[in-house]
């Protein structure tokens, strides 16, 4: 239960029970599992169970265990529209030492039930970022905003819910007939008001969400519940890559896939720099796995490279604290010409996607990148590739000389040669005495099918580096299971969709 996960806990309950039906921990256990999932009749029979199991009830064990099985049975009571009883419990826990404060949530929520015969609780989202918004709601994204629990303890009714933030989004209503003694739950997600600018939230800032249903019978309509809580925008640039899982908020579940929505090929800027880098791409046109993707990929990091796009270092990149971090779309980095490396890996992963190319967000600790995947006439161009031709011992590979001194590389041996990278063309054996060429960096385009490029080596290395630094980062990570691919034609196959504002 502490990780959010009650059908899991049931089925341990299950095991529980079934080696010992009489322990009166294992049925209080159970009636809050059941109580946390809504099924109210089953949270009542277990927790009268616990009251039976209970053997020494004046024991200091004994009266905590009992009420607490009390307070799950009196919110099971209100629930199925058993009031008076639901008093008798809340007043047993009290006698019993009960938690002041679970037990005045049941003794407020019992006012408005008696007077409506309807209990309405909610659940909404109190952290909400815009740069997901369009995603909440709809499957493969956040749930919705807010969540309404009705449970109608009347006669047969409809009940209308609405809600809105305030000078954010349009009012959305939805009305849903409940019978009698029947539970509803009802999730809307409100659309972003015509006239609200999602870019002029620049920060954190609260606002203000208006809850409130209706209930419509015959006798007319009825206001059954109002409330206002306070919420937290988050600009678009707050990309969230966790939620807490635990009650305690000590727990997260990685919410990675998100990042598909910073990848926004139909920017206006991203348009604006395709129509530039086509003067690099082989006859100057993308034209997506048609052709080899290899010089395309290289048009996109040539054309980045004298746009003087540089690296940005952010100490909390993907540090693994916290739930989420800015990241500037595509269009905000293109301008700015400095990204940190998420968002270099997203803005390449939007340029790729854009061209026709299938990308991916290389996740490994601490770092971000982007990969491709390799199309058929790749083959025949890393079967073509040969390195650079060397110079008095020094190949220009990268962000500065590589020297070599008999065999070794200054950069440790990152660069060094390997059984599947590939072997250099004769030409290239030739080209030096004593010099030994750099592996081919595209050869794997024919085992793994996918090419990498260490994105923040755009500003002062060469692309054939870019590449090769890339697949062995991703080999080196691999190797020890640290390596994550997210895959955008699969997120969205999943309904992650790019941000839509402009």
């Amino acid at each position: 239960m502490g990780l959010n996960s009650p059908q899991m806990a049931l089925k341990v309950l299950e095991k529980a029970e079934a080696n010992d039906a009489k322990d009166p921990d294992v049925a209080l256990t159970h009636a809050k599992v059941r109580c946390r999932i809504r099924e109210w009749d089953k949270c009542l029979a277990a927790a009268d169970k616990t009251v039976k199991l209970v053997k020494k009830p004046k024991s200091p064990e004994g009266k905590e265990t009992l009420n607490r099985a009390q307070k799950y049975r009196a919110r099971a009571l209100l629930h199925t529209g058993k009031l008076d009883l639901a008093v008798k419990a809340v007043q047993a826990s009290e006698k019993l030492g009960g938690d002041v404060e679970d037990l005045a949530e049941v003794k407020k929520a019992l006012v408005p039930a008696k007077t409506f015969k309807a209990v309405i609780e909610t659940d909404h989202q109190p952290i909400v970022p815009l740069g997901i918004y369009h995603l909440m709601g709809k499957q493969g994204g956040a749930r919705g905003l807010v969540r309404f629990f009705i449970a109608n303890i009347g006669e047969d009714r409809q009940f209308r819910v609405e809600a809105s933030i305030d000078g954010v989004t349009a009012p959305v209503t939805r009305t849903e007939t409940v019978l009698k003694n029947q539970p509803a739950s009802i999730e809307v997600t409100p659309h972003l008001a015509p006239g609200f600018d999602v870019a002029s939230v620049t920060a954190a800032r609260s606002a203000q969400l208006n809850l409130k249903v209706v209930a419509i019978s015959d006798k007319g309509e009825q206001v059954v519940f109002q409330d206002s809580p306070s919420i937290e925008l988050k600009p678009r640039d707050f990309l969230p890559t966790a939620t807490f899982v635990d009650e305690e908020r000590a727990l997260t579940e990685n919410q990675a896939m998100y990042m598909a929505a910073w990848v926004t090929p139909s920017s206006k800027a991203v348009e604006s720099f395709l129509t530039e880098a086509k003067s690099r791409a082989p006859r100057n046109t993308f034209s997506g796995e048609q052709s080899a993707t290899i010089p395309q990929v290289k048009a996109l990091f040539d054309t980045l490279k004298a746009r003087g796009v540089s690296y940005v270092m952010n100490p909390e990149m993907l540090a693994g604290t916290g739930y989420g971090q800015r990241a500037r779309l595509p269009g905000d980095v293109l301008t700015s010409t400095n990204a940190q490396c998420l968002e270099g890996a997203i803005l390449y992963a939007t340029l790729m996607e854009a061209i026709g190319l299938q990308p991916a967000i290389v996740l490994v600790p601490g770092h971000a990148f982007v990969a491709w995947k390799a199309a058929p006439k790749d083959l025949e161009y890393a079967a073509q590739w040969a390195p650079p031709v060397a110079d008095a011992g020094v190949v220009p590979l990268g962000p500065s000389e590589v020297v070599i001194d008999g065999g070794a590389m200054a950069d440790g041996g990152l660069l060094a040669n390997d059984a599947d990278a590939g072997a250099a063309p004769a030409a290239a054996r030739d080209a030096g005495a004593g010099v030994k060429p750099p592996p081919n960096p595209y050869a794997r385009a024919r085992t793994t099918k996918w090419l990498f490029l260490e994105t923040t080596m755009t500003h002062d290395a060469e692309y054939d580096t870019a590449v090769l630094v890339g697949g062995r980062e991703y080999d080196s990570a691999a190797y020890y299971g640290r390596a994550k691919l997210l895959v955008l034609p699969e997120l969205r196959q999943l309904g992650i969709a790019p941000q839509p504002y402009p």
